[in-house]
C-alpha cells in the first residue's frame, strides 16, 4: 500500500506543475565559419565554404557579400572570381529568420609573375659544394665519433653531403707539410712544421693552435694521405649517382722553408724558390692521385695572393707579376711531369675587382699566362678577408665582364662563409641567387662546410656534429640549390615583376629537368604566377623558410601555373618527368 500511495502523490505533483505555464526557450544563433581556397589564377577565382549549423535545425539562409561591391543570397559553398591587384574581406552572413552570424576571410588578387624565356641561356653549372668534411681537416679529429678518414667523417657524412645536400664540388689546402724540409717528402706528415734545432726536434713557434678545452685545435691541417681518403670516399660516393667528384686545391702556403718569413703565417715566396714550389705541386698531385685514385679538378697556386693575413691563417703574399710568373713555371712544370688533366683556376681574390685587378692585370696582359688560367675565382668577403660581403648585382656585373675581357672563362665563387639564424640563412640564399644571376657564376663553394661537437659559433659550418642543426638552416637554404640545379644545367632568362622576389632558373638537356628557384624578400605571403609556354607540365614545390627546412610542400599539375610563397622564404620548382 505504501508503494501505490507514493506514486499516486507523485503523480499528482506533476500534474499540478503541466498546469504552470512554461516560457519558448531562446532561439539561438546559428554558427558558420568561412574558409577559402584559390582554384584558378587567370581570373583569380576562390572557392568559398560556409561550415553553418543551426541549433534548433532551422533552415539556413546565406547572404555572400565579396567584398568588391558583389552582394547576393548563395548556398554553402560560392565561386568567385576577382579582378586582377585587390585585397578583398569575403563575408557570409547566416540567418534562421530569426537570428544571425556572421563569418569573414580575407583573399588576394595580387601577384607576382615569374617570366621564363628558355631561348636565352648562359652559363653551365659546375656544380655547388664547399670545404672539408665533418671536422674540418684544421682541427684534431674525432676518431670515436667519426669511423672514417682518420677520424674526419664516415658514411653518414658522405650520405649527407652528396645524396641530401646535393654537392659534388668539395675545396681542399695543399698541405705544405709534405715537403716540410727540404727535399723530405712524406704523405702522412701534418703541418705546423716548426724549425728544428741541433739534435733535429722540432721547435715551438707562435704559429700554432694549442689544444684546449674550449678550442682542441691541434696541429693546423691534416696529412696528405688523409685528405687522399676523403677523396677517394667521395668519388666512390658521387659515382654512385653517375656524377662526377670535382676535388679542388687551394694552395695557403708554401713550405715555411721556401718563404721570406719563414713560417706559414705571412711573407712571400722567395723568388729563388719558384722553380722548387712548381715541383713541389707537381709532386703533391702526383702524389694525391696515386693514394686516392681522383685526378685533382683544379688547382689554385695560391689562396687570396694579395691579402696580408692576420696570424689566424696561413698566407703567402704575391705581386701581380710574380702570380704571372708562377702560374707559368707550374703549368710548364705539370705539363713535363704529364698532369694534362689538372686545370688551374685563380686568383681567389676578396673583394670583386678592388683585389682581383692586381693580380689578374699582368696575366691578362701576358697571353700565355692568361691561356694557362682554366675557371676564373673570386672570394665573397670584403677587403679584409674576414667580414662577409653579399656583392652588389652591379659588383657581380662588373667582376663577370672583367673575368671575361680576354676570352670566355668560368668563373666561380670559391670561398665565403654565412652567419647562423634565419636571418643569415635567408641572407646566404639570397647571396647564392645573386652570384648566379648577376655573376654568372658555375660553381658556389662554402669554407668549412663542417663543424664539430664543441663549436657554438654558428657562423662556423653548415652542419653541427656531423648532421644540419637549427641554429644553422644555411644548411637547408643553400639545399634550394646544391641539391636540385644539377652539374650540366645551363642558366636561362628569368625575371619577376616585384623587385622583393628574386628568380634564377636552369635547364638540363640530359635530365630533362627544369628548376626555377625564387626567394619572397618582403613579410607577405604571395601569389607566384608562371609565365612560359615551353614550360613542363608538372613541377614539384619544395619550400625553406623559418619553420619549413626545404621539404616538398605542393604538386604543380597541368592545369595549374601558381603557387604560393610563404614570407622570407625560398622556393625551388623542379619539373617532374612523365
Amino acid at each position: 500500500m505504501r508503494t501505490i500511495y507514493f506514486f499516486s502523490a507523485c503523480f499528482a505533483f506533476l500534474s499540478c506543475n503541466d498546469e504552470k505555464s512554461v516560457p519558448e526557450p531562446a532561439n539561438l544563433p546559428p554558427t558558420v565559419t568561412l574558409a577559402s581556397e584559390l582554384i584558378s589564377v587567370d581570373p583569380f577565382t576562390y572557392q568559398f565554404s560556409a561550415a553553418a549549423e543551426d541549433p534548433e535545425k532551422d533552415d539556413l539562409v546565406f547572404r555572400w557579400d565579396f567584398g568588391e561591391g558583389t552582394v547576393k543570397e548563395g548556398g554553402v559553398e560560392e565561386t568567385f572570381s576577382f579582378d586582377d591587384g585587390g585585397d578583398f574581406n569575403v563575408k557570409v552572413t547566416v540567418s534562421d529568420n530569426v537570428n544571425t552570424s556572421t563569418s569573414v576571410t580575407s583573399v588576394t588578387s595580387k601577384s607576382t609573375t615569374i617570366t621564363i624565356d628558355a631561348s636565352i641561356t648562359y652559363q653551365t653549372m659546375d656544380g655547388f659544394g664547399g670545404a672539408g668534411p665533418a671536422i674540418p681537416f684544421y682541427f684534431v679529429p674525432n676518431p670515436s665519433r667519426y669511423d672514417l678518414g682518420d677520424g674526419y667523417f664516415d658514411e653518414e657524412w658522405l650520405e649527407l653531403m652528396v645524396n641530401d645536400w646535393g654537392a659534388t664540388i668539395f675545396r681542399d689546402a695543399v698541405s705544405p707539410a709534405f715537403e716540410a724540409f727540404p727535399g723530405e717528402f712524406d704523405e702522412h706528415e701534418r703541418e705546423p712544421n716548426w724549425a728544428r734545432d741541433d739534435n733535429n726536434q722540432q721547435i715551438s713557434t707562435s704559429n700554432y693552435y694549442h689544444l684546449g678545452d674550449e678550442t682542441p685545435r691541434g696541429p693546423i691541417g691534416s696529412s696528405l694521405s688523409t685528405k687522399a681518403k676523403y677523396a677517394k670516399a667521395l668519388k666512390a660516393k658521387i659515382e654512385e649517382n653517375g656524377e662526377e667528384l670535382k676535388y679542388v686545391m687551394a694552395v695557403w702556403t708554401p713550405p715555411a722553408w721556401m718563404k721570406t718569413s719563414g713560417n706559414h703565417m705571412k711573407g712571400s715566396l722567395q723568388e729563388e724558390y719558384f722553380d722548387e714550389f712548381a715541383d713541389f705541386l707537381a709532386k703533391y698531385v702526383i702524389k694525391f692521385e696515386e693514394l686516392s685514385g681522383v685526378t685533382p679538378y683544379a688547382l689554385s697556386i695560391q689562396n687570396e695572393p694579395n691579402l696580408e693575413h692576420e696570424e689566424w691563417t696561413f698566407g703567402c703574399s704575391y705581386t701581380g707579376e710574380n702570380y704571372r710568373d708562377l702560374l707559368k713555371l707550374v703549368k710548364g712544370k705539370f705539363v713535363e711531369e704529364g698532369i694534362e688533366n689538372v686545370k688551374l683556376f685563380g686568383p681567389e681574390t676578396v673583394r670583386f675587382l678592388y683585389r682581383m685587378t692586381n693580380i689578374m692585370d699582368p696575366v691578362f696582359a701576358d697571353p700565355q699566362a692568361h691561356s694557362y688560367i682554366d675557371i676564373m675565382a673570386t672570394h665573397s668577403y670584403a677587403g679584409d678577408g674576414i667580414t662577409i660581403e653579399s656583392g652588389t648585382a652591379s659588383e657581380w656585373e662588373e667582376l663577370y665582364t672583367f673575368s671575361q675581357q680576354k676570352g670566355e672563362k668560368p668563373l666561380w665563387m670559391t670561398e665565403t662563409e654565412s652567419d647562423g639564424g634565419w636571418e643569415g640563412a635567408l641572407t646566404a640564399g639570397k647571396r647564392i641567387l645573386a652570384a648566379l644571376k648577376f655573376g654568372k657564376v658555375s660553381a658556389w663553394m662554402w669554407w668549412s662546410v663542417g663543424a664539430p661537437d664543441w663549436e657554438t659559433n654558428t657562423r662556423n659550418g653548415f652542419t653541427h656534429n656531423g648532421i644540419p642543426s637549427g641554429d644553422r638552416p644555411k644548411y637547408w637554404t643553400s639545399k634550394n640549390f646544391y641539391k636540385y640545379i644539377r652539374p650540366g644545367a645551363v642558366q636561362i632568362e628569368s625575371s619577376t615583376d616585384n623587385d622583393l622576389f628574386g628568380v634564377v632558373a636552369f635547364q638540363h638537356a640530359s635530365k630533362k629537368t627544369t628548376t626555377i628557384v625564387s626567394i619572397n624578400d618582403s613579410e607577405e605571403e604571395r601569389i607566384m604566377k608562371l609565365e612560359d609556354e615551353g614550360l613542363p607540365e608538372r613541377f614539384q614545390v619544395f619550400e625553406t623558410s623559418q619553420s619549413v627546412n626545404c621539404e616538398w610542400v605542393d604538386t604543380m599539375e597541368a592545369d595549374q601555373n601558381w603557387f604560393i610563397m610563404s614570407p622570407k622564404s625560398i622556393y625551388t620548382i623542379l619539373s617532374i618527368s612523365d
